[in-house]
């Protein structure tokens, strides 16, 4: 029988379920830091090509085996039968495409709602649907280990992840932003965060790797510790003294005190922009711009009005645009600053409102955020380059674990079961995948995980980002697929309620978010088992 076709729509497949992967869940590493403007989305790009793709070629192997084993039995013979007289393993491989195929159609239309789903639902509960079609009820893993424990994972993770940011960002509010000398407090934690951030992450690293399996407990101990001292005494020598002169070239009337909102304020009443610009009594959103970025064709800087005055530096831009008007213009389209919605960019000191009814209103000079605060935009910074890493760690098997079973039987045999395992090319292949979804489609996603869910800073991200990292790397660890999504939207709550209390998060939002996990499983498990049916004759 040739399985040729079955092999080569699952290298297809495989790449648009990754290239999902990183337009929608790659959000998780990254929403929280272009959220609070500790990134851009290039600078985004450029880390998820290192991150994601080192992750995945050192940990994911273990994740993609959990995803091809613990689901259903291959070798049983009521089952699968691998290597049997009654084998089904030809159904097993075109299911494990049809998997691929209903867990890539749900990424990608979830990713066009803006809604950050698991991709570890999707590729779970399509696995699951086509092993009900393939081999039956009772040849699924229900119990522990199998689908019980990963579906436990998905309850735990969120609760796990919210708890760690949480004392993480209790921690430092008491200790550090709050202090009579928050500054001084900051630096002085900079390096020790980061030492004790990569030294707890390579522990856990190193209890993984293959290289590292016959070390002692002391030497797995030791070389972690011996890496957070050096790394700590580098960013003492170096990043600090550059963080100092950072913050001292400020004024300090520049500077906003603790508590005050370094985001984007929604103000809901009347307001009267300088000369030239336009009035409105919508509520407004207030948002930093470079005095160059084109909003629309009416727009000019104010040095350049007309009545001379060079004193003002800002924006000016005309009324109200259209729908058609904003999908067209690459201003709106890239940053998703649609009117009412919220947004903020690097520029030069002064803001302009954006309308609920799509006036543009030039504002006041933004103020930039407390000394202090601004540290943690470096330590942000180091977390989503570890958040990056092990979403590739954990995420990548989800697209690597059904291709991997498919190319393994259809290059050693149907009967050769043993070699269902995931080759580095193959984590590689789909490492890519998730790069490109991300630099082209990511962004969409973002704005949700990042602006929509609750308010942002540096600190606040720093400890979501933290707190959601080490339950993910953590999992990986321990062979346990769970999902990145939820530890992230966990940590953003719990921390949004620790900070600004319930009223400022926008249940709404994450009421859509829970409805979006929930019918998750259910569609892609349906999905994949309509599809095995129907193309089952091919096989057979």
């Amino acid at each position: 029988m040739d399985l040729s076709w079955v092999f080569y729509l699952a290298i297809c497949v495989c790449f648009i379920f990754a290239f999902g992967i990183g337009a929608n869940d790659v959000a998780n590493s990254f929403g929280t830091s272009i959220g609070s403007g500790a990134l851009t989305l290039g600078q985004a790009i450029c880390i998820a090509a290192v991150c994601e793709m080192t992750g995945a070629v050192t940990l994911a192997a273990g994740v993609s085996d959990t995803i091809t084993r613990q689901i259903a039995d291959l070798d049983t013979q009521s089952c699968w039968d691998c290597g049997g007289e009654h084998s089904k393993m030809a159904v097993f491989m075109l299911g494990m495409t049809c998997a691929l195929v209903a867990g890539a159609a749900f990424l990608l239309l979830a990713t066009w709602f803006a809604m950050p789903v698991s991709t570890t639902h999707a590729i779970v509960g399509a696995v699951l649907g086509m092993s009900l079609v393939g081999a039956g009820a009772a040849c699924v893993r229900w119990g522990y280990p199998g689908l019980l424990a990963i579906i436990a994972s998905w309850i735990w993770s969120p609760l796990a992840a919210g708890l760690a940011s949480g004392l993480c960002m209790l921690a430092i509010k008491h200790l550090v932003l709050q202090a009579p000398n928050a500054e001084r407090r900051a630096l002085r934690a900079l390096p020790v965060l980061f030492g004790a951030t990569l030294g707890v992450m390579l522990g856990l690293i190193l209890l993984k790797a293959p290289m590292t399996a016959a070390w002692p407990a002391w030497q797995l101990a030791l070389v972690p510790a011996a890496v957070a001292l050096g790394i700590a005494a580098l960013v003492q020598l170096f990043l600090v003294p550059l963080v100092r002169r950072s913050i001292s070239a400020v004024p300090s009337t520049d500077h906003a005190g603790w508590g005050e909102s370094t985001e984007l304020r929604l103000e809901a009443e009347r307001s009267e922009g300088p000369a030239g610009s336009v009035a409105s009594s919508a509520p407004k959103i207030e948002v930093e711009l470079s005095g160059g970025t084109r909003v629309n064709g009416d727009l000019r800087p104010l040095w350049d009005n007309d009545d001379g005055n060079e004193e003002s530096a800002g924006l000016l831009a005309h009324a109200t645009r259209t729908a058609s008007e904003q999908e067209r213009d690459a201003f709106w389209e890239d940053n998703s600053l649609l009117p009412g919605s919220s947004d903020k960019r690097e520029g030069n000191g002064h803001a302009v409102n954006i309308a609920a009814d799509g006036n543009v209103i030039v504002g006041t000079p933004a103020v930039r955020p407390a000394p202090a605060e601004q540290v943690f935009m470096y330590l942000q910074v180091l977390s989503a380059c570890l958040k990056s890493f092990a979403h590739g760690a954990n995420d990548t098997a989800n697209a690597s674990g059904p291709f991997a079973a498919v190319q393994a039987l259809y290059l050693h045999g149907l009967s050769d079961c043993a070699s269902v395992s995931t080759p580095l090319w193959v984590l590689a292949f789909c490492g890519v995948g998730i790069v490109v979804g991300l630099a082209t489609c990511g962004s969409r996603v973002m704005n949700t995980v990042g602006k929509d869910i609750t308010e942002i800073n540096f600190s606040r991200g720093f400890a979501i980002e933290l707190g959601s990292t080490l339950s993910v790397i953590l999992a990986s660890v321990v062979g346990m697929p769970v999902s990145s999504t939820h530890c992230q939207i966990g940590s953003i709550v719990a921390v949004g309620v620790l900070e600004s209390g319930a009223s400022n998060v926008h249940w709404g939002v994450f009421r859509n978010i829970v409805i979006a996990w929930l019918v998750t499983v259910p569609l892609s498990a349906g999905v994949a088992g309509v599809l095995l049916l129907a193309l089952r004759p091919l096989v057979t």
